[in-house]
């Protein structure tokens, strides 16, 4: 699913958002929250008290990766993928997509290569991905630990 873009402003506002939240799980328990333990819903509800809001959603949290990947078009990015049965866009043949891990697109997979073992014995293949924010990348979508890939800009 392609997610709307959200607005400079909206992008402020969540960030904004989750920042205070992040700083009320920090003052709730800094030993944990260094650790990055987990939080009983008694928890949760105490920190969404001392932040003042409740934390964002997946949604919400979704549509600020796919903002932050369109406006600062990183040099690396870790994406999942889905794999499909090829389709004609123009002269570009699509085999599958790479999405945020809520399901964003963020890009088509515009090339596959042959499948292979690395030397852990892992099944990968490499990809070429065309992104929504106008880069090409290319990299490594792992079959056998996973959907994801990692994926690097490339230099065209």
């Amino acid at each position: 699913m392609l997610a709307a873009m959200i607005s400079k402003k909206r992008y402020e506002a969540l960030r904004t958002r989750n920042e205070a939240n992040e700083q009320a799980r920090e003052a709730f328990d800094p030993k944990r929250f260094a650790k990055g333990g987990s939080y009983s819903k008694q928890d949760l509800k105490a920190i969404e008290v001392l932040a003042g809001h409740k934390p964002l959603t997946n949604k919400e949290r979704g549509a600020m990766e796919v903002y932050t990947f369109v406006k600062e078009r990183p040099d690396t990015y870790v994406a999942y993928y889905k794999f499909h049965a090829p389709r004609m866009e123009g002269s570009q043949r699509i085999t599958g997509i790479v999405t945020t891990w809520v399901g964003d697109k963020l890009g088509d997979i515009i090339h596959t290569g042959g499948e292979y073992r690395s030397a852990f014995r892992d099944k990968r293949v490499n990809i070429r991905v065309r992104a929504i924010n106008g880069a090409t990348y290319a990299g490594t979508a792992f079959l056998d630990s996973g959907d994801y890939a990692r994926l690097k800009r490339t230099k065209k």
